[in-house]
């Protein structure tokens, strides 16, 4: 369990890292329920190049969410040591789709420049 942590914030660090120069990240999400778990792909597209966007898939715990709510067009989010994940969109069933905005925190980016990794840009 520590080692799949340890995993999944290194993961976070790296994927976060080039986003941190902006206020915020927009994007696309959909989503696929399983059980107890969420299978989220999240994509954000680069503006300067039509062709290529930013992929993420991963599996989530419901309650690694909060404000998450089914049948209905609603925000929710996923708060991580990175910055905030929000969510706006509709769970139908098993399957949810919509708009997600990713504002980052300024302590991450803090924490990166005391670890060496200064000037972070996209």
């Amino acid at each position: 369990m520590k080692r799949a942590l340890l995993s999944l914030g290194i993961l976070l660090c790296f994927l976060a890292a080039p986003l941190i120069a902006q206020d915020t990240i927009e994007g696309k999400w959909k989503a696929k329920v399983k059980k107890d778990r969420i299978r989220l792909q999240m994509a954000i597209p680069d503006e300067e190049d039509f062709f290529n966007e930013w992929n993420y898939c991963a599996y989530y715990k419901k309650n690694d969410f909060t404000g998450l709510e089914w049948e209905k067009e609603h925000t929710f989010k996923l708060i991580r040591e990175a910055g905030t994940v929000s969510f706006q969109g509709k769970f139908s069933g098993n399957t949810g789709s919509g708009d997600l905005v990713f504002q980052p925190e300024k302590k991450f980016e803090n924490f990166l420049s005391s670890k060496g990794f200064e000037g972070i840009s996209v």
